[in-house]
């Protein structure tokens, strides 16, 4: 539904949320196997958002709250966030990363870069020190910070892919 209704073209898409009645339908339909699409993009955004943040072990569970401070130090650590996961979550990962960086990369329209779409994704993909509000709260910025420089990073890869294909299609011809 993401990529069928242009939603990875949609101002505010992941941040604006959708129309809760809406978002408990698709749910529903989810939970029924039943779901085939939906014209509210922000909604689908939602549910996809809300997914991560009800796994029963959040993605970055099984990073160390350590590394997270050191890697929003270091920008070369923060390159390394994919392989810090088990290979099982790491897919997973890498799939959001996907669709995260088809908004990021049309900024214009979106208006979610890297530092936006962290800022709206990164909470739910962690749960440090939940009973501890404080920590939670700056380990929170920590990982927040880590996602937005490992997003830019894929951003500029993937860019220079493109333009490398570019490069070799005008050659070629």
């Amino acid at each position: 539904a993401m990529y069928k209704h242009n939603c990875l073209e949609e101002e505010g898409i992941f941040r604006l949320a959708g129309e809760e009645k809406i978002n408990n339908q698709i749910k529903a339909e989810l939970n029924n196997k039943s779901f085939e699409t939906s014209d509210d993009v922000h909604a689908v955004a939602t549910i996809l958002k809300r997914w991560f943040g009800e796994l029963p072990k959040r993605l970055f569970s099984p990073i160390s709250p350590d590394w997270f401070y050191q890697a929003s130090q270091e920008e070369l650590l923060a390159q390394e966030l994919e392989s810090k996961l088990p290979e099982k979550d790491r897919g997973l990962f890498l799939w959001l990363v996907d669709i995260l960086l088809d908004v990021a990369i049309n900024i214009n329209k979106t208006k979610m870069g890297p530092s936006n779409l962290a800022i709206v994704v990164g909470p739910v993909l962690s749960d440090f020190f939940p009973s501890d509000p404080m920590n939670s709260l700056t380990l929170t910025g920590k990982v927040v910070a880590v996602l937005q420089s490992f997003l830019e990073h894929k951003l500029l890869k993937r860019k220079e892919i493109a333009q490398n294909q570019i490069e070799n299609e005008l050659s070629s011809s």
